[in-house]
């Protein structure tokens, strides 16, 4: 067995939202890193209010991270140069404020220059009114921006998947998700799983593990707790004797629940640690309840990535999670 080597509706005054129809595959593919937030707005609104309003929503701290990185990293230009360059953005944020608007509104399109992307255009008559918008909206614009990032790392994943080894999980654990062909299947044993991507400087791990279902309680963010330290000491071992991985209980975990397919899952955000030694990360869980055969799933990704940033290494394995399915 291995050990580790390194190891919502947008409420505002007037909003549309576009989807393009089937010309769309037409279109090239969008272009720019992951999480990376192309912001169209003049100089000078840029450096005032209006500007700071965009820097504490974009790039306020990714949660469940051992150091501060931004939940995107933006990239800001002129209107004067937003040129055909610049159009096939996978996200796009582009800002008009003059008092020759007669309307203060939100526009949301997809596939608008480029496939995959998210074009946000606001418009504004003056930079009370923006602010305003945005205040109101922060939330649901954020929310539509990351939740395209997951979307296009899921489908990055289907197309890249094993099918070898995506077959087995099925097979052992009656559990479907996308396994990019990079993941091997480390550890399968006692209704644990341990799929790893290792190279020098970064391992990336997705954990599958199944235990028996008694009551309502055992979703209490306390008791997955329990149940994943005790399942993590069991199956993974630090570098060094009598280590093992373990939940740092010095950062307060972040307990979701989210609803998939109409079924309860509970989502938990937090850091690592290995007891024992030094090493320590991001991770990201998932369990829901199978009541068919009356067990409970966890789907976890983790990351160790020494000093490297860590931001779009957790986002691959959160998509992985997000991707399970149950089979019946």
């Amino acid at each position: 067995m291995p050990a580790f080597r390194l190891m919502v509706i947008f409420v505002f005054a007037a909003f549309t939202s576009c989807t393009q129809n089937s010309d769309s595959i037409l279109l090239p593919n969008s272009v720019g890193r992951a999480y990376e937030l192309l912001v169209v707005m003049h100089i000078n609104a840029w450096k005032g209010a209006s500007g700071d309003s965009i820097r504490k929503v974009f790039e306020c701290p990714t949660p469940a991270l051992p150091q501060d990185e931004p939940l995107f990293s933006i990239i800001h230009i002129p209107p004067s140069a937003f040129n055909k360059y610049y159009f096939g953005y996978r996200n796009i944020l582009q800002i008009h404020i003059s008092q020759n608007q007669t309307q203060n509104n939100i526009s949301v399109k997809t596939n608008s220059h480029a496939q995959n992307q998210v074009y946000i255009e606001i418009w504004a008559s003056d930079e009370a009114n923006f602010l305003a918008l945005m205040h109101e909206n922060k939330n649901a614009i954020l929310e539509k921006l990351l939740q395209s990032e997951q979307e296009r790392l899921k489908e990055s994943f289907r197309r890249l998947t094993s099918q070898k080894l995506l077959k087995q999980i099925q097979s052992e654990y009656k559990l479907s998700l996308y396994i990019p062909s990079d993941y091997i299947l480390a550890v399968s044993r006692d209704s644990f799983a341990w799929l790893a991507n290792e190279t020098e400087k970064l391992s990336q791990g997705i954990f599958i593990w199944k235990y028996k279902y008694q009551n309502a309680k055992q979703m209490q963010i306390e008791n997955l707790i329990q149940q994943r330290n005790t399942v993590l000491r069991n199956n993974v071992p630090g570098p060094v004797a009598n280590s093992y991985m373990n939940t740092e209980m010095g950062y307060e975990i972040q307990y979701d629940t989210l609803y998939k397919a109409g079924r309860a899952v509970y989502q938990m955000r937090g850091l690592w640690r290995v007891e024992g030694d030094f090493m320590g990360g991001p991770f990201v869980s998932q369990t829901y309840i199978d009541t068919v055969s009356q067990t409970i799933t966890t789907v976890e990704g983790f990351v160790y990535a020494g000093k490297q940033a860590k931001r779009n290494y957790l986002r691959q394995v959160e998509a992985i999670v997000g991707s399970h399915s149950p089979i019946n």
